[in-house]
């Protein structure tokens, strides 16, 4: 009776590994594949929301993958190399899109930094305008003024009272 049962139970891992090869020869790499990025893309998003049940089925899914991709390249060569053809140019198509998000990223920035220049520019019109209708003399903008570029030296610009000239640093001086 115990011999039986353990034909039994051999006989049935068998039958269950032919069972699981078959489901395995089923499936389509390219269909598997996508499976994969869109979990992963879902992982990357960062929902906390059942990200460690998405963790598993990926961990899962990736290893059918394995076995699907093992089996296509020891096997049949020339379903292994089309679906390889077909993933380089699903992975040129995703570097060309990113390419293009990263670019269109970067010209509305550029449109924003553009924006706040002109509003700036627009800002110190009103504010030269609103003196000279004041009738105040206009100060320079950042980045004009004498043009010698003493930055150091502001207190030469600094017009001194009429009268004696103060007297110099406490201390006596040098």
């Amino acid at each position: 009776r115990k011999e039986q049962r353990k034909k039994e139970l051999k006989r049935n891992k068998q039958q269950r590994a032919i069972v699981r090869s078959n489901v395995l020869l089923g499936k389509d790499p390219k269909a598997v594949k996508e499976e994969l990025w869109a979990l992963e893309a879902q992982i990357a998003s960062g929902t906390q929301l059942g990200l460690a049940s998405l963790k598993v089925k990926y961990n899962r899914l990736t290893e059918t993958f394995e076995r699907l991709i093992k089996h296509y390249e020891r096997d049949e060569k020339e379903r292994y190399a089309a679906y390889k053809q077909w993933e380089r140019e699903k992975e040129r198509e995703k570097a060309r899109e990113q390419a293009q998000a990263r670019e269109a990223q970067w010209a509305e920035e550029e449109a924003i930094r553009r924006e706040a220049e002109e509003a700036a520019a627009v800002l110190r019109e009103q504010q030269e305008a609103a003196q000279r209708a004041a009738g105040l003399p206009a100060e320079p903008a950042a980045g004009e003024g004498s043009g010698a570029g003493d930055d150091d030296d502001d207190d030469d610009e600094i017009p001194l009272p009429p009268g004696p000239p103060p007297p110099g640093p406490p201390g006596g001086g040098p």
